[in-house]
């Protein structure tokens, strides 16, 4: 039966990209992780403070491939790179998400049976050599490795498997020779909690209270948090909530925080200026009005958004509002 299967969940997702992160900031690189279950669709998303918005939707395009293909994402881009463009055209064309042709994605599984996929992408590279860095944190026993691929072989707990070509001639070429002959390494070794990351925690501590409410209120929801300029912090799709919701949080997200209103309200204000319908072909932004899309006000200053989308639409705009008082009253996760 399909129910047998073994399923990755929200919590382990989120232990996986805190690994990522926890192994991130210890090397003093900044990057930005999604985990997506069996089918591609995304299970959590975490931006690092100081990466760059191109991180999650990248991320999310790969993972969506490792997890479809059940392969990792450079297989797909090895095929890809010497496709005619129309072929590579029609992919974009029949498959249900983005996708992008690039490495830096790779399979979860449990049990032996693959339950997801991993990626990263954004200010995280291949790279071997950062100022202050200790080179044996790039050593897995006794063999050099890249940062990108490190990291999320650490974070998904699996093997490593260098996906951006050879990683002792990036290691020779960066420090003149090949790591020191007995030399293990402490890639894999446990990093410490990161503790830098005040945006994203705070960003965390939200979705988490909402998380809280809806379970309160039995329902199944996805929630996101943009930042002001409307670009993904963290984003969680609790366990048996539908695969369409991460996209219409994400709407509800961005409509609040580029209309500085409550979503619900925007419906009003098209009605009252009809020509307002038109910005889905021309923002960049996707624009939903209905409930459950809030402005994260700091100061008097529009400082982020907060998208909830549920089993029950007329609870999400309840469970923003909530989940935006008590993540106040808690010093907004400091």
């Amino acid at each position: 039966m399909l129910s047998q299967q073994p399923r990755l969940s929200l919590k382990d997702a989120r232990r996986i990209t805190e690994r990522a992160i926890d192994k991130s900031e210890g090397l003093g690189v900044r990057g930005a992780f999604v985990v997506a279950d069996d089918g591609g669709i995304l299970l959590t998303a975490s931006r690092m403070d100081g990466s760059g918005s191109i991180g999650i939707p990248i991320s999310r395009a790969k993972t969506y491939e490792a997890a479809s293909n059940r392969e990792a994402s450079d297989q797909f881009a090895k095929r890809v790179s010497s496709m005619f463009v129309g072929i590579y055209m029609g992919y974009e064309r029949i498959l249900r998400d983005k996708i992008f042709p690039g490495a830096g994605a790779i399979l979860v599984r449990r049990q032996g049976t693959v339950v997801g996929a991993v990626s990263t992408a954004g200010s995280i590279g291949p790279h071997c050599k950062f100022a202050g860095l200790d080179p044996r944190k790039l050593i897995l026993e006794g063999k050099p490795t890249n940062a990108e691929d490190m990291i999320i072989s650490y974070a998904a707990e699996s093997p490593y498997l260098s996906q951006h070509g050879d990683d002792l001639k990036r290691w020779t070429e960066a420090y003149g020779s090949a790591p020191a002959e007995g030399e293990r390494g402490l890639a894999h070794e446990v990093a410490p909690r990161a503790s830098q990351q005040v945006m994203l925690n705070a960003a965390i501590a939200l979705a988490d209270a909402a998380i809280a409410i809806a379970q309160e209120m039995k329902v199944l929801a996805c929630i996101t948090i943009v930042d002001r300029h409307g670009d993904i912090v963290q984003q969680d799709r609790m366990d048996g909530a539908p695969p369409m919701t991460p996209d219409i949080s994400y709407a509800l997200a961005t409509t609040a925080v580029n209309f500085v209103q409550p979503s619900g309200s925007v419906a009003a204000l098209i009605e009252r200026h009809p020509a307002l319908a038109r910005l889905d072909d021309i923002a960049p932004f996707p624009i939903l009005a209905i409930p459950g899309g809030l402005p994260i006000f700091e100061d008097s200053q529009v400082t982020g958004a907060l998208g909830v989308a549920c089993t029950d639409p007329s609870k999400g705009d309840a469970i923003a509002h909530a989940a935006i008082e008590r993540w106040a009253s808690g010093s907004r996760g400091s």
